[in-house]
């Protein structure tokens, strides 16, 4: 019925044909992967510590290992957890453009995304990145700018725990990409990225092989290294694959090349342009929260508890005292605060009685001029 009723609408307005193929798209993507479940509506319905918890199993280790993060406590991760929204990306939509403000901080759980440098090149981004010009920016400034290209070609994998789904994940510090999804044997591709060496002519980068399951998180196979130099010609080199005990659970032919960038392709910014490739799931972290929670802490570490008040809050504090004052200054809230507690003679007698011959309470009061 929805689908019907969108049709009819989509009609009657005269909608441009190829904005009603995207949002039938969505519908089927809804429908079909997320199982037409709304994520805001389940997590708005939990209590505030099974939600963080929950936000917790997909966010924590990203935003602990994203650089911008590094100063933060955990206890400060944990608050801006809090604040982390679930968040559909449509194929198409940037999440960030070179040259353009970024609002807000993006972690990648499942779909597609590609990225493209300002020298045009394009590297598909792995599950658990951080997506944003802060994120990148905090990156560049810890490990400096990139200044070799590294290229690893994938030519064949023999993977005994694969059941036909396998991708690889290159891993260099903090800075992964990943393969496309194949399904057989024969890998044939070739991933580039840019990396920084630090001293000499040779990389060790690490391999992580995974499998692409539908509706599930993807399996981690095993993991393997292969040392990338800067020699001409490049032979071919068996990576053993192995699980998190040890084992060997298969190998992956591959090339490994190493080239020092030109200055043509050297980067001058460290921002990225990011682009879903398909519906891909993130959780967004508005910027706006992250500087509440900056303003707080520095605000903490004043001696003053006054000074620890959120400013809007202040602002408020202060309306209502303007508020609550006549031009006097004196508190317009109908109280006599020279004389607060008005005493009035009391009979001594203890057992008075009322008209109904009920005992009355007597209360006794004795008023100091001066403390004892």
């Amino acid at each position: 019925r929805r689908i019907q009723c969108s049709k009819l609408f989509m009609t009657t307005n005269n909608v441009e044909e190829h904005l009603q193929t995207r949002i039938f798209e969505y519908y089927a993507f809804a429908d079909n992967e997320m199982r037409n479940i709304d994520e805001n509506v389940i997590i708005g319905d939990l209590s505030s510590p099974l939600k963080s918890e929950i936000l917790s199993h997909f966010c924590l280790v990203p935003l602990r290992e994203c650089a911008y993060f590094d100063a933060y406590s955990d206890g400060a991760i944990f608050s801006l957890i809090k604040s982390l929204k679930p968040y559909v990306a449509v194929p198409g939509e940037h999440l960030s453009e070179i040259g353009k403000e970024c609002n807000s901080l993006y972690m990648f759980q499942k779909g597609s995304l590609c990225t493209k440098d300002a020298t045009g090149a394009i590297t598909n981004v792995a599950e658990g990145a951080i997506i944003g010009h802060l994120a990148t920016s905090a990156s560049s400034k810890r490990e400096g700018l990139p200044t070799h290209q590294l290229q690893i070609e994938l030519i064949t994998a023999n993977l005994s725990r694969s059941k036909g789904n396998p991708y690889v994940i290159v891993e260099n510090g903090r800075s992964r990409c990943r393969s496309l999804i194949k399904n057989s044997r024969n890998w044939m591709e070739k991933i580039d990225m840019k990396v920084k060496v630090e001293n000499g002519k040779n990389h060790k980068t690490k391999i992580i092989v995974k499998e692409w399951r539908k509706r599930q998180n993807h399996a981690t196979i095993g993991r393997g290294e292969v040392v990338a130099s800067e020699s001409v010609s490049s032979d071919v080199v068996v990576c053993s694959i192995t699980d998190e005990r040890g084992k060997a659970v298969g190998s992956i032919e591959l090339r490994a090349r190493l080239t020092a960038l030109s200055e043509t392709k050297q980067l001058s910014s460290h921002e990225l342009t990011c682009t879903a490739l398909s519906f891909s799931h993130l959780y967004r972290l508005d910027i706006s929260d992250d500087q509440g929670l900056t303003d707080y802490i520095s605000r903490s570490t004043s001696l003053n508890i006054v000074d620890r008040i959120p400013t809007e809050i202040c602002e408020d504090i202060k309306e209502l005292e303007r508020e609550n004052k006549m031009p006097g200054g004196t508190p317009n809230d109908g109280v006599d605060w020279d004389n607060p507690v008005s005493l009035k003679s009391i009979p001594s007698t203890q057992n008075s009685v009322d008209g109904e011959g009920k005992r009355r309470s007597v209360f006794f009061l004795e008023w100091a001029d001066t403390p004892n």
